[in-house]
């Protein structure tokens, strides 16, 4: 059963990590193309590193799986989850 929600983060980090990438794709451009016109600079060059999309990515992805993982790794509290001041 914990298996299907981790699934689930999972593929939730992934379609994030893809919408990010995508993003910043297009938004590295605008913002490139405002600041360069903001300061003057007469030729804007917009250049997309693949090193850089890969560890945006990654990096999306990790986040989802680490926060995926995080209730998994949770002890039970002791006494049927109930605290010390409800009994």
């Amino acid at each position: 059963m914990v298996g299907h929600y981790v699934g689930y983060g999972v593929a939730i980090a992934a379609l994030g990590a893809v919408l990010g990438v995508l993003g910043a794709f297009v938004a590295t451009s605008a913002v490139t193309a405002d600041y360069t016109s903001a300061i003057g600079i007469p030729d804007t060059v917009v250049a997309h590193r693949l090193p850089t999309t890969i560890a945006g990515f990654a990096l999306g992805l990790l986040t989802g799986v680490l926060a995926a993982l995080a209730p998994r790794s949770r002890r039970p509290a002791p006494h049927g989850g109930r605290d010390a001041r409800q009994r």
